[in-house]
């Protein structure tokens, strides 16, 4: 019952609801990637971007984690296992 008071005091009017978010330095750090690619990134869809002003970009937390869980080439890892399985066949 607190936790259904407790939410209904954080929806007032004119409350801020923190989103699950990161800054732009935040992402980068995560991804270990620079800010080009994580334009890149922006502009092909995969990481949905919130810009509260100008100089602020803040980028969706749920994207970015899901990002980093995607293979970057999974072709290459398919090739790699087929060949660590040929490798163990041998022995």
């Amino acid at each position: 019952m607190n936790q259904t008071k407790s939410s209904v005091s954080n929806l007032k009017i004119g409350s801020a609801i923190a989103l699950p978010v990161y800054t732009s330095v935040e992402a980068m750090q995560q991804l270990r990637c620079g800010r080009a690619y994580l334009n890149d990134l922006v502009r092909k869809g995969k990481v949905r971007v919130y810009k509260p002003t100008n100089r602020k970009t803040l980028y969706n937390r749920d994207d970015v984690l899901k990002v980093m869980g995607a293979p970057l080439n999974q072709r290459a890892y398919e090739q790699a296992a087929g060949i660590a399985a040929a490798l163990a066949g041998e022995e």
